[in-house]
């Protein structure tokens, strides 16, 4: 059976892909109403930059043991989907509860919170995503998440409108009201994942990764230490130092998404071209370029052109990873190795955030970005130097026949 692509009609027309794709439409387009405002609300309601900081490395840190903690348990029962479900729930319960402001301990706590059930969320959906993908007989993951990418800069867009009148606090509650909805589109991921007895593996054994595992785990640690730099800061640099507002943050996010759409439907070709570590590498260096020029930006409709780059790194910068990781994996140890990504970018934001929140502090906003450029060209580096463990990786799997 051949391997299926974004416009291949076999997936296209299935009468589940609909529903799949309104799924990642949902999950990111909630996004949209948080991401762009989060970071200068939270200074607005009396965070201090280091306190934004403090608040994300927690959250990270604790990632450290929650997102492993899930994974082991959907592996080990196979009910990935539940899992899922009561992660939305919990993590958008949270969401309402920092609309509602009760104090900024309060605020910080949920915060944490929200972080967790979002990155076990992420992990769960990318796995059922891919086992329903392989069910298919397709590994065309990008031709799911250009629909993440759509509904994004569309509310995106909406959420920009409106956000300067309203307010964050009702866009907050708006975002978790689409996640809660979401959960009726959860039906055509499997009630259960098939469980196999390898998935009971040993720590020991369940540690004994592929190289090219290894060289996977070292670029997300550094590009995860780079986000620190960018994700936040960049949108209070639009809205505050560029005097652009909520709406232009709103703007840059959206025209990001938007680029991202066209290149994805064409990202699983792309990536079976080259594979998908160089795809991956060759989006690094150009956030980073995109992030220097934001960093010399001096009006809003700077920025808003250097978003145009930076959405088409990110069409690749968001598949190209979990291509490689589904390729490189053995079937039961797929949503454990994309767990293990999660908690390495968790320590990385832990190492990184508070060191970003002190330097925001003291420099601003424009050195932070620089930093973030240059470590981003450091993880392009990591991917040319571990060239021998992703060249075993290059050529992707190929659902069985039937």
């Amino acid at each position: 059976m051949s391997i299926q692509t974004a416009a291949s009609p076999s997936l296209r027309h299935n009468p589940e892909y609909p529903l799949m794709a309104a799924l990642y439409a949902a999950a990111f387009g909630s996004i949209a109403l948080v991401f762009p405002y989060l970071t200068p609300y939270l200074l607005g309601i009396g965070f201090s930059g280091a306190d934004v900081g403090n608040v994300n490395a927690i959250g990270s840190l604790l990632l450290l043991l929650t997102t492993p903690l899930f994974s082991a348990l959907a592996d080990r029962t196979g009910r990935h989907r539940r899992l899922l479900a009561v992660s939305l729930v919990i993590g958008n319960g949270a969401l309402v509860g920092i609309a509602l402001r009760p104090s900024l301990l309060t605020v910080a706590v949920l915060l944490v919170l929200n972080t967790l059930a979002g990155s076990v969320a992420m992990t769960l959906r990318d796995r059922l995503a891919l086992f329903w993908l392989k069910q298919q007989g397709s590994v065309a993951f990008g031709a799911l998440r250009l629909w993440g990418s759509l509904g994004f800069s569309v509310i995106a867009l909406l959420g920009g409108l409106v956000a300067d009148r309203v307010g964050v606090e009702p866009l907050l509650m708006v975002s978790a009201a689409i996640n809660i909805l979401s959960l009726a589109l959860l039906r055509p991921l499997p009630q259960r994942l098939p469980v196999q007895p390898a998935a009971f593996d040993s720590v020991g054994r369940r540690l004994a990764l592929p190289a090219v595992m290894w060289a996977v785990l070292l670029t997300t640690l550094v590009i995860a230490l780079a986000r620190t730099a960018y994700y936040g800061w960049s949108l209070d640099f639009i809205q505050n130092d560029l005097g652009g507002g909520r709406s232009a943050a709103a703007q840059y996010t959206a025209i990001t998404a938007l680029f991202e759409i066209p290149l994805m439907v064409f990202a699983d070709r792309l990536i079976r071209r080259w594979g998908a570590a160089a795809m991956w590498g060759a989006s690094l260096l150009l956030l980073a370029a995109s992030w220097a020029g934001l960093s010399l930006a001096q009006t809003p409709l700077q920025a808003l052109l250097l978003a145009v780059p930076l959405g088409i790194a990110q069409a690749f910068f968001f598949v190209a990873p979990v291509v490689l990781v589904g390729q490189v994996s053995a079937p039961h140890r797929v949503a454990f190795h994309l767990a293990l990504t999660n908690v390495v970018t968790g320590l990385g934001t832990t190492l990184g955030n508070p060191v970003a929140g002190r330097l925001f502090d003291a420099l601003g906003v424009r050195p932070l970005l620089q930093i973030g450029a240059v470590s981003l060209v450091i993880a392009a580096l990591t991917i040319a130097l571990s060239g021998r463990a992703y060249a075993a990786a290059r050529a992707p799997e190929r659902p069985a026949a039937g």
